[in-house]
């Protein structure tokens, strides 16, 4: 006998085949997932989530519809697992609970201190009792606000799984555990990591199968203490599809593969169900809310200070009032022109929907170590006389260069370590000091990473002065760049911001 579990993770609000920050059709979307697994007449399937399925892609300005147009869609795919991610509490546990009582299936998550999520679910299938164990990152109570929160601790996994594997392996033929995360711990937090937590627990064995999730990485099959492990990358590009094979009630064979979904239609079921919110995303998205002028030229935004450098630390510096700000442009792509700019190009220019900006005080040598390991991101060649992506800095789940405003700097490839970094000045042409106290405004998710045990800044700790972050009294998170950006514009003469063409730091490579 056979079964198969199709997993999902990081849709990202991908209902429809639509990416409204590029503003164009997909060729992947969970419409398409949907497809895919209605063609599979294998007689005994699961289709389950492993989070982040709420947010992204705008699917965000339905968050107070009840039912969630998103629940919605999951409940017309009959999802019978919902593992909860970090970004299900982006709108605060009280809105998630309103959320997810609209959802048919089971919500998990074993690794809290609330009561309202199940720690595990069985299912029965085929006469085979299948338990589902849910984990979620405990970085959650890093990433969001007290207030947020009201209250939920997101605790360490290792003791609860010590508890549950050990209860469920008496009543389960199969232990399939969601573990919001990812292989390798993050910013240094114990048992953030799923290879850490396995090493960590008393029975590690006793898991069959593992979906991984959180870090957008896809693994179509990875063996580890003799576990299956499996994810799938992010915005429902692909589908995990676990395959197990029983003899009787006993499994002989597991493995797993991520199913191309460009070689499916989307769901036509799912495309009506989400139609109207399609719709109204498009009408928000191609809103205007600014205008830019003055750019002439091409630029290499990897290399070159470029006007979008300049327009997000203008945006910066009006909401925080710090002496330099910090930023990455994750997207590739990331171009600025002339012309109407509409909300769908802001989202495609600055892509993190949750970034803030907060302010810390730093030192001008913690400025300079800073500016010296972003630039670590690039490997230098002698032999080809060529600039390349760091290795170990490409596997990072973003973008790992950051750029820096409202400052003067100048950085030399072709050097290494501190000696690349041979000029840093303030605009007014004075040198920076190690001794020197800033403030500096930038995302408080990077910061946390800076200071982790992988960081540059390693051990440190900073004063955080302000933040453009809060929650209002409807649990919506404010005071992101994008939102920011809005306000900028509204304060410029006819909303039209103009390049002035200046040049704040130099790349020689």
């Amino acid at each position: 006998m056979k079964i198969n579990i199709y997993a999902t993770s990081d849709v990202h609000g991908h209902i429809y085949p639509y990416d409204y920050a590029a503003n164009c059709s997909l060729n992947h979307s969970l419409a398409h997932i949907y497809s895919c697994y209605e063609e599979d007449k294998t007689e005994y399937k699961l289709i389950v989530d492993n989070g982040d399925i709420i947010q992204g892609n705008f699917a965000e300005l339905f968050i107070d519809e009840v039912p969630n147009p998103v629940v919605n869609v999951m409940n017309n795919m009959n999802y019978s697992i919902w593992n909860m991610g970090n970004h299900e509490f982006n709108f605060s546990f009280p809105k998630l609970k309103k959320i997810i009582s609209n959802f048919n299936g089971t919500a998990l998550m074993a690794n809290s201190n609330s009561a309202f999520f199940n720690k595990y679910k069985t299912v029965k299938i085929g006469g085979i009792k299948i338990s589902f164990i849910g984990i979620n990152t405990v970085l959650i109570n890093e990433f969001e606000k007290e207030e947020s929160l009201a209250g939920l601790v997101i605790e360490n996994p290792v003791p609860i799984l010590n508890k549950l594997i050990k209860e469920l392996a008496n009543e389960s033929d199969i232990l399939i555990g969601m573990f919001h995360m990812g292989l390798q711990d993050e910013n240094s937090v114990p048992n953030s990591g799923l290879y850490s937590v396995l090493d960590n627990i008393n029975s590690p064995q006793l898991f069959d199968v593992i979906v991984c999730g959180h870090t957008h990485k896809d693994i179509e099959e990875l063996f580890y203490k003799n576990i299956l492990i499996t994810e799938t990358s992010a915005y429902a590009n692909t589908v995990s599809k676990i395959e197990l094979e029983f003899d009787e009630k006993k499994l002989i064979n597991k493995n797993s593969k991520l199913v191309d979904l460009s070689n499916f239609n989307p769901s036509e079921k799912i495309l009506k169900l989400y139609e109207p919110y399609h719709k109204k995303i498009l009408e928000y998205t191609n809103e205007t809310i600014g205008y830019v002028s003055g750019i002439v030229g091409n630029f290499n935004y990897d290399l070159e200070d470029n006007p979008l450098n300049h327009l997000l630390t203008e945006i910066m510096l009006q909401n925080s009032k710090a002496d330099v700000v910090a930023f990455q442009i994750d997207n590739k792509n990331a171009v600025l022109k002339n012309g109407p700019l509409k909300r769908y190009n802001m989202a495609k220019l600055y892509s993190y929907d949750g970034g803030e900006v907060t302010s810390y005080k730093i030192t001008g040598l913690d400025l300079k170590t800073y500016i010296i390991w972003s630039y670590d991101y690039f490997d230098y060649s002698e032999d080809t006389n060529s600039i390349s992506v760091n290795e170990k800095r490409a596997l990072f789940k973003y973008k790992t260069l950051d750029v820096f405003g409202n400052i003067n700097y100048a950085i030399d490839l072709k050097k290494q370590g501190q000696h690349r970094l041979i000029e840093l000045k303030y605009l007014n042409g004075i040198d920076v000091l190690d001794s020197d106290e800033i403030i500096i405004g930038m995302n408080e998710y990077r910061m946390n990473f800076l200071i982790s045990k992988k960081g540059p800044l390693n051990g440190k700790t900073f004063d955080k002065t302000a933040s453009t972050k809060y929650i209002d009294k409807h649990f919506h998170k404010r005071g992101t760049i994008r939102e920011l950006a809005e306000d900028y514009f509204n304060t410029l003469l006819n909303k039209t911001y103009i390049y002035d063409n200046k040049v704040n730091f130099l790349i020689k490579y």
